[in-house]
């Protein structure tokens, strides 16, 4: 790929000049995505989200993780302000347009499909060592515990990373009813591993749509790695479902049955999130 051989100085403005185009070509498909000729994507977005994003793309493809669709990076830049990553786009039908069409033999075969990309990214990450961050290395930024960022808190242990996400467990309105069912699974030591953190309909495509994944011939795509990080492993599934108001939703069966090697922790999370009288914000 030329990019890749450019300079690095040159490049911001290539990619400005490709989004000037772009906007008279209808290339654009999102505030912050064109879809270029030749099979590429062009986003941009701010320079922390986007160096984590990319990040996360050039450790999978460096570690050859098998049974996980994702887009292959192109190539990176900044300007100071903003960063292009520039990417394969995944032509297909995206999940969170589809699934109210969705068979009950259709949900089983995403149930499956994620599970089987998930588990194999987990396992195949899996740590007892790997520090808890950013997937570029950095302090976790993420909305589902956004003052982890905003305080610089660094979290060395599982048992720091919890105590975060389920904040207020000492309060006295908590202490005797949901801290006992919450407490054990916060000192609770689990293995760090890669997460996507945001797996959504909105960042899940079927390649060549979706008639074509439901024939088996082909498998979902993981995309927008933005909130991807090194963390403790159970973090896919609340992350995935913290937005979520009824226990019985679609996408909150689904990941269950996805991950169910995790349902203490979504127990837990739902009764802190119903209960604990916190508000994430």
């Amino acid at each position: 790929m030329i990019m890749k051989t450019l300079p690095s100085r040159f490049k911001p403005w290539i990619y400005r000049r490709l989004l000037s185009l772009g906007a008279s070509r209808s290339w654009c498909i999102h505030p912050a995505v064109h879809r270029l000729p030749f099979g590429l994507a062009l986003k941009t977005s701010a320079r922390e989200t986007s160096i984590n994003e990319t990040a996360a793309l050039r450790f999978l493809e460096a570690s050859k993780t098998v049974n996980l669709n994702f887009p292959f990076l192109v190539d990176s830049t900044t300007d100071g302000t903003i960063t292009y990553m520039l990417s394969t786009y995944i032509d297909g039908d995206c999940a969170c347009e589809v699934m109210e069409g969705f068979s009950s033999q259709d949900w089983r075969r995403l149930e499956l499909d994620l599970r089987g990309q998930l588990t194999s990214l987990h396992i195949q990450t899996s740590s007892h060592h790997h520090n808890i961050c950013s997937a570029a290395g950095g302090i976790i930024d993420d909305p589902r515990m956004s003052w982890v960022a905003e305080g610089a808190l660094e979290l060395t242990t599982t048992q720091d990373f919890f105590a975060q996400v389920w904040l207020g467990l000492d309060f006295p309105w908590n202490r005797d009813t949901i801290r006992p069912a919450i407490q054990p699974l916060v000192d609770r030591p689990v293995p760090v591993s890669l997460c996507h953190g945001d797996v959504y309909p909105r960042n899940i495509i079927f390649p060549g749509g979706v008639e074509a994944w439901r024939a088996g011939k082909t498998r979902l795509c993981l995309i927008d790695w933005e909130y991807s990080g090194w963390m403790p492993t159970p973090w896919e599934a609340l992350k995935a479902t913290f937005i979520e108001a009824e226990l019985d939703s679609e996408w909150q069966i689904v990941i269950c049955h996805a991950l169910p090697e995790f349902g203490e922790y979504l127990d837990a999370d739902w009764l802190w999130r119903s209960k604990s009288r916190m508000m994430i914000i």
